[in-house]
């Protein structure tokens, strides 16, 4: 906004406005620009900066002891007075202790200042992360509590399940042990190894063993199981149904309902690679309801006869999101397993093994967040 008023005048507002805005003086991007000034003000009056919070805490003491000194013209035995800010200036304690002083004239007086925000420093060396400023220098503070977790690898811990369900089996079973755990592709070979070595210790007569993955379960069952086994017939065409994620009892909002397709993503491509067939030969069809299995596979010859057929029902775990605010939101988390099934398809156990990652989260849901909270 230019008034204008002389000539001389508007010409210099011009020049001004010409050359330095909106930069305070200086030009580039490392002067104050009008901007900062803005924003440094607004923050001032709006007690946001340490200098503005110090200038309210400042006015409040003169204003009180003001009050306190006409009411008790007396003196005092002893005064103390803490002015809490996010980083006190040194020398805030001494104008402080100076004002108070020579108004309320006590034989004792102490006056504390204390910084609300003195950082973070996580190590002895000085990396970026670490708090810097030009008010007072760094101050390492104590935590207010801290925790070191270890928690069985999700390996052994579906291995013991395994010993346990296996144990209870009649020597001689014929078996498909199935499990799920959040490791690589490598690891998991390495785990259906060692289950087949508990299997014959056992005398449990062993049919099939996989391992999946826990994590995008449909996709590590059609990659790791179904495309193996369509890898050896002649297929022209394949199939991929999947359910809907529906929520009956309305009890969350962070889901759609095309979950299970959405974690399929990039089997079409990656499965017709692995089938030398054109990606137009792979189809997904969304099935009517949620009431059978997550997935269904076909497979199809060239004459269009159906070669194979596997279903595959996700593994998952419902729990509340927070384990402190339990009816804020529901979710369901794809969780590790273990079933042991005859080879036409009957159960004979299941057990869930939840993953590493469940098993920080819980911890951090039911343990750590609610020290948090009611500290």
């Amino acid at each position: 906004l230019l008034v204008r008023g002389d000539d001389a005048g508007a010409t210099a507002a011009l020049q001004y406005s010409a050359t330095r805005l909106p930069y305070l003086w200086e030009t580039g991007k490392r002067y104050a620009s009008v901007e900062e000034i803005r924003d440094d003000l607004r923050r001032f009056f709006g007690q946001k900066s340490d200098v503005g919070q110090a200038a309210a805490a400042l006015y409040h003491l003169d204003q009180w002891s003001a009050k306190i000194a006409k009411d008790h013209p007396g003196g005092f035995s002893s005064v103390r007075a803490e002015i809490d800010v996010d980083l006190a200036d040194p020398g805030l304690k001494a104008f402080a202790r100076k004002m108070l002083a020579e108004r309320l004239h006590a034989s004792s007086l102490e006056v504390v200042t204390g910084n609300l925000h003195a950082g973070v420093k996580c190590c002895d060396r000085e990396v970026p992360q670490h708090l810097k400023t030009d008010v007072i220098p760094f101050k390492q503070g104590a935590p207010t509590f801290s925790e070191d977790l270890t928690f069985p690898w999700e390996g052994k811990r579906m291995q013991d399940v395994a010993k346990k369900l296996i144990a209870q089996l009649p020597a001689g079973q014929e078996v498909v042990v199935q499990a799920g755990v959040s490791e690589s592709p490598q690891q998991r070979l390495l785990l259906a190894e060692q289950l087949r070595s508990i299997l014959k210790s056992a005398n449990v007569k062993l049919s099939t063993v996989e391992v999946l993955s826990a994590y995008k379960q449909g996709y590590s069952w059609i990659m790791d199981s179904v495309a193996p086994a369509l890898a050896g017939r002649d297929v022209a065409k394949v199939i991929i149904e999947f359910a809907p994620y529906c929520d009956p009892k309305k009890q969350s909002t962070m889901r759609t309902e095309e979950r299970w397709i959405q974690q399929l993503y990039p089997v079409d491509e990656l499965l017709a690679a692995k089938l030398k067939l054109p990606l137009e030969s792979i189809n997904f069809q969304k099935m009517g309801n949620a009431d059978g299995p997550t997935y269904r596979v076909h497979g199809f010859a060239k004459d269009g006869k159906e070669v194979l057929t596997r279903d595959f029902t996700v593994y998952i775990h419902n729990r509340p999101y927070s384990g402190e605010f339990h009816q804020y939101e529901q979710v369901g988390i794809e969780t590790g397993w273990v079933t042991l099934t005859t080879p036409g398809g009957k159960l004979l156990a299941s057990e869930r093994v939840p993953t590493d990652t469940e098993e920080f989260w819980e911890h951090y849901q039911d343990v750590t967040l609610p020290k948090i909270i009611h500290h």
